[in-house]
């Protein structure tokens, strides 16, 4: 299997709630060091939907309201 492939096969939706889910969880971790490693994973996240939405995939963004 390809990245391409990979990405082809990605439930964009789900990702982006995904997303919101670990955005949650960030806003709630008990401490600064479970904070940064699950904000370094969203960053790694958002740098794999940029590219995905730069080669043409069909990416879902979402926001949150939440600070």
């Amino acid at each position: 299997m390809t990245v391409t492939d990979t990405l082809a096969r990605t439930d964009w939706t789900l990702l982006a709630e995904q997303k919101l889910t670990l955005l949650e969880s960030i806003h709630l971790a008990a401490d600064r060091e479970t904070a940064d490693l699950l904000t370094g994973l969203l960053h790694w996240l958002d740098a794999i939907q940029d590219a995905a939405h730069d080669a043409g995939f069909p990416v879902i963004f979402l926001t949150s309201d939440k600070p």
